[in-house]
């Protein structure tokens, strides 16, 4: 958070006080709003819902205490949310402002506000969820840039024994007394620290702590080193080294720097996710969400005639060059000379990129994902110069999914983020490579 960092938050009020008894705790603004304020400066907050009816009504005095503008929608039908469309307008409204605030809170975990999400997120702006575990949209809780579950602003009553009616502890179950002493799984949290970090190392920087914490919110909305039982980031890193996750090898400034010792397992998004194809049946959308990917990791995706002419243009090179190309700068200098004689000038950045990515793929003999490319490495291919260009679109792709588990693979929005069409011809590219990176992440 920073100083200027300010919010505006959306309650789904109904949706809210319906699902906190079935969990078991207490639906109590005030203490949703203290956890909100550790992300920024509150500029406005809205409830919505029938605040005639129960189980609103009750909580009239409690919002009315926290300055929060109850927002009354009358309904006949009950059991009926009418929030949704009223809170999704003044939520789209406040990010078109002259002066928005920087982030934006829904409070709900309602699937059909997916949308809402991507379009403020479009917009330029920060999304934080709130929900409770159990009942959110799991599309929801990928789509926000953070989640917080509101059940664990309550450790206590999560915590706390249940009471028969006559005022007695009620006897634990087998699995609750199971549950009580188990320690929390951190293996799940220590694979995202191996993710970001190779996240972080695929650009080429050095993994420092700062930094590291930032992705792994980027990655995973829900990413939470509390919910694991940790009291700070740097508990949490140490116990990853301890697992053999990490090396904490110094001190980088008032930082600490962190070796990937694990890769991160993989991902396997259509066994956890089977729903998606469906949710995010819209192509433009989910176009939409690769390039939010593409561009939250800064990845500067050349078109594909000029990714496809410079890596013939380097291999035709390389044919000459029997002993290989040694040199990271000298490589690069030689993608730079073939784009000038074809008349394109391309971002130097995404040239480092091709190249980086060419490695990734395994197109040149010896270099893998981890290869740390420098003046000494020497460049030899592997793979023909069109075996070497589908490798570079299916290594684009599975980056995608790697980093946003949840993202659907639509063979339309494949075919225009690498083509820029969906023509026989690309969709016939594009369906190739999804149904290759399906059948890898099955096993």
């Amino acid at each position: 958070m920073s100083d200027t960092d300010t919010i505006a938050v959306f309650i789904d009020a109904e949706n809210l006080a319906s699902a906190c008894p079935k969990a078991g705790v207490p639906f109590d603004i005030d203490v949703l709003l203290e956890r909100l304020r550790e992300d920024g400066t509150i500029r406005c907050t809205r409830a919505y819902g029938d605040w005639t009816r129960e189980p609103l009504s009750q909580y009239i005095s409690d919002f009315h205490d926290s300055t929060v503008e109850m927002i009354m929608l009358t309904t006949n039908f009950r059991g009926k949310n009418t929030g949704d469309i009223q809170l999704a307008m003044d939520a789209l409204e406040m990010t078109l402002v002259q002066s928005p605030p920087t982030t934006i809170v829904v409070a709900s975990g309602d699937r059909d506000f997916v949308p809402l999400v991507q379009k403020i997120r479009r917009y330029g702006l920060k999304v934080i969820g709130v929900g409770l575990e159990g009942s959110i949209s799991k599309a929801l809780e990928q789509q926000c840039d953070r989640y917080v579950y509101y059940d664990d602003l309550f450790p206590d009553v999560a915590e706390a024994p249940a009471v028969s009616a006559e005022g007695e502890q009620a006897p634990a179950t087998a699995a609750e007394s199971a549950g009580a002493t188990a320690a929390p799984d951190s293996t799940q949290v220590f694979e995202l620290i191996a993710r970001a970090g190779r996240v972080i190392s695929d650009r080429g920087e050095i993994v420092t702590g700062g930094p590291l914490n930032v992705m792994m919110r980027q990655l995973d909305a829900t990413y939470d080193f509390r919910r694991f039982g940790f009291e700070g980031f740097k508990e949490m890193i140490d116990a990853a080294q301890k697992a053999g996750y990490v090396q904490v090898s110094g001190q980088s400034g008032q930082d600490f720097t962190v070796e990937i010792l694990k890769a991160p397992a993989t991902v396997q998004p259509w066994a956890a996710a089977p729903r998606q194809r469906e949710l995010f049946a819209d192509k433009d959308r989910v176009l939409d969400d690769y390039r939010q990917v593409l561009a939250d990791k800064r990845v500067p995706l050349l078109p594909a005639v000029t990714r496809e002419a410079l890596i013939n243009d380097i291999w035709a090179e390389l044919e000459n060059c029997p002993n290989g190309l040694k040199g990271h700068s000298r490589f690069i200098w030689l993608i730079t000379e073939r784009a000038r004689s074809r008349g394109i000038v391309p971002p130097i950045k995404a040239l480092h990129k091709l190249l980086k990515t060419l490695a990734i793929a395994g197109c040149f003999k010896g270099l893998t994902a981890s290869s740390y490319l420098d003046e000494s490495t020497v460049f030899i291919p592997s793979v023909t110069a069109d075996e070497a260009c589908d490798r570079v679109d299916i290594t684009v792709i599975r980056g995608i999914v790697m980093d946003y588990p949840h993202a659907p693979l639509v063979p339309e929005a494949v075919a225009q983020l690498l083509y820029g069409d969906s023509d026989e011809e690309s969709l016939k590219k594009a369906r190739r490579i999804t149904r290759k990176i399906e059948h890898d992440a099955l096993g």
